[in-house]
C-alpha cells in the first residue's frame, strides 16, 4: 500500500488506545508508516533508492531484532518502554506483511535471504480498502466529536474485514491464475474492481496484455505490444535501473522506438503495471546519432 493508506490503516488499528495510552497509539501509527521512510534514500541517489526500497525496513527479522535492541538498551538505561517498542515493531510488521501481498514484493526475511516475497493479491491502491478505511475513520471521528470513548469495536471489525478481504483477493487471484493461459507472466489486480486482473503473456510479436475477469473468465482490453529488447539490450544493460527492473519484472521491455535523423528515443516500461497508467520504473533514453547515450530519464 502507499504510505498514506498505511498511516490511515494504522490509525484505525491504534484507535482503541488513543484515550488511555496515546503513546502506544502513536507508536502503532508511526510504525505503520515507518518502513516507507526509506523513500528518503532518493536524496542520496535514485540507484541507492532502488537498492534499498522495500528491503531492510520491510524485513521481519530486522524489525524484531531492532525492537529487541532498542527495548533492551532503554531498559538498561532505566527506561521501561517495552510496550511502546512492541507497538512500534507491530506497526512495522503490519506494514511489511501488507506490502508482501502487493506487486513488487518485499525482502520479508532479509538478511537471511534477499528473495522478494510477492503474492500480487492486492494492488497498492485498492478502492475497497480505501472505502473501508475512510468509513472506519469517519466512524471514529464521529465518536471523538461526540465525546464518546473509542472502544475496540471499530478496530476489531476493520481488521476482521481486512482479513476476509485479503482471503477473498487471494482466492480470486488463484482463480484468475487457473483461468489464464499457462504461459501468463503476471496477474496484477485491478485497483478499482476486485474481480479484475491485468495479465500479460509472451506473444510471437512481443507481449500480449489483457484484462481477465476472475468470476467468469472473460477477457477484455486485449493488446499486442511489440518489443525491441534485442536491438538495444547491450547498451541498456549498462544502466543499473534497467538491470534491477529486469530482475523485478518479467515484462520490462523496450516498447517504443522513435527513430529521428539526429537521435533515437527509447521507452522502456513494465507492461505488468497498467493501473492509472503509472510510469514508475519507466526509462526514457535518448541515443545520439552515433548510438551513444545522450540523455536518460528514470521515473520513480
Amino acid at each position: 500500500m502507499d504510505i498514506v493508506t498505511h498511516t490511515l490503516m494504522g490509525s484505525i488499528v491504534a484507535s482503541p488506545f488513543l484515550k488511555d495510552d496515546p503513546a502506544v497509539a502513536f507508536c502503532i501509527i508511526f510504525g505503520s508508516m515507518a518502513p516507507d521512510l526509506d523513500v528518503f534514500t532518493l536524496h542520496v541517489s535514485r540507484r541507492f533508492f532502488l537498492k534499498c526500497h522495500q528491503t531492510y525496513t520491510h524485513a521481519l527479522p530486522l524489525i524484531a531484532l531492532g525492537g529487541l535492541l532498542v527495548a533492551g538498551s532503554l531498559y538498561l538505561a532505566g527506561v521501561n518502554a517495552i510496550w511502546l517498542v512492541a507497538a512500534f515493531a507491530a506497526g512495522m510488521a503490519f506494514h511489511a506483511l501488507l506490502d508482501a501481498t502487493n506487486t513488487y514484493g518485499v525482502t520479508l526475511l532479509a538478511p537471511f535471504t534477499t528473495r522478494r516475497f510477492c503474492t500480487e493479491w492486492v494492488f497498492f491502491i485498492d478502492s475497497v480498502v480505501i472505502l473501508a478505511t475512510v468509513t472506519c475513520l469517519l466512524l471514529i471521528g464521529e465518536l471523538v466529536v461526540e465525546g464518546e470513548a473509542v472502544g475496540p469495536g471499530v478496530a476489531v471489525g476493520y481488521v476482521a474485514f481486512l482479513a476476509a478481504y485479503w482471503m477473498l483477493k487471494g482466492y480470486l487471484w488463484y482463480r484468475a491464475k487457473r483461468l489464464s493461459p499457462r504461459d501468463t507472466l503476471s496477474i496484477i489486480p485491478s485497483a478499482a474492481f476486485p474481480w479484475r486482473f491485468l495479465c500479460c503473456q509472451p506473444h510471437e510479436h512481443g507481449v500480449r496484455t489483457f484484462t481477465l475477469n476472475a468470476l467468469d473468465g472473460t477477457i477484455s482490453n486485449e493488446e499486442i505490444h511489440p518489443v525491441f529488447d534485442a536491438e538495444f539490450d547491450a547498451i541498456l544493460k549498462t544502466f543499473p535501473e534497467y538491470r534491477l527492473f529486469r530482475q523485478l519484472s518479467p515484462a520490462y521491455h523496450v516498447v517504443a522506438v522513435d527513430r529521428r535523423s539526429d537521435a533515437t528515443l527509447l521507452t522502456v516500461r513494465d507492461l505488468r503495471i497498467r493501473n492509472f497508467n503509472i510510469r514508475f520504473g519507466q526509462l526514457d533514453v535518448r541515443l545520439a546519432a552515433d548510438g551513444s547515450v545522450a540523455n536518460v530519464v528514470f521515473h520513480t
